[in-house]
């Protein structure tokens, strides 16, 4: 029910609109694939970590090695993680920040253009709505229509993106685990 409505407030948009909103969705969705990235960093030195239990001192990756005897080393990757999701917060704010301002621009735009359609020509629409009714249309309709539906669908689909990034990752580490893993949230 909610992506219907969000694809029906979605099409309403005129074309630089949607171009800006999709842009933003886009900006969203990639902060979101840097979630994965940060996770999987926190799983390269738990790995290292473990490994430094079983007598493995050193793990690398590619061209990443960390020599885990070395506690140096271990609280530069932990800053290192940290500020990366530190980063990838602060931009996360920024972009829900710039997309609930288009939003909101968005909305007085509209609420605009129908208080000059009700009041434009002759007082019969006017007459016709009461001013309950002239109220809701203003105020409240583009609300509803497009910054709520819009913002609510743009989070279901950042967020259920990043579900499926991350039930992706379970099941290419380990794909039995990742089986129990969806059971668990189908």
């Amino acid at each position: 029910m909610l992506l219907r409505s969000f694809v029906q407030a979605y099409r309403v948009l005129g074309p630089s609109e949607r171009l800006r909103f999709g842009l933003l969705l886009c900006a969203r969705l990639l902060v979101q694939g840097l979630d994965l990235l940060g996770i999987a960093a926190i799983g390269f030195l738990v790995a290292a970590l473990a490994g430094s239990v079983g007598g493995n001192p050193v793990l690398s990756l590619a061209e990443f090695a960390i020599d885990v005897s070395d506690s140096d080393a271990i609280v530069s990757s932990v800053l290192v993680i940290a500020s990366f999701f530190i980063g990838k917060s602060i931009a996360g704010a920024v972009f829900l920040r710039v997309t609930t301002g288009f939003l909101g621009r968005l909305e007085a735009s509209l609420a605009i253009q129908i208080a000059e359609f009700i009041f434009q020509g002759s007082g019969n629409r006017v007459r016709n709505l009461s001013s309950g009714e002239i109220q809701w249309a203003v105020l409240n309709s583009p609300q509803v229509g497009f910054s709520i539906i819009l913002l609510a669908g743009s989070t279901v689909i950042t967020e259920g993106m990043l579900f499926l990034l991350v039930i992706a990752g379970f099941l290419l580490v380990d794909f039995l685990s990742g089986l129990l893993v969806v059971a668990y949230f189908g």
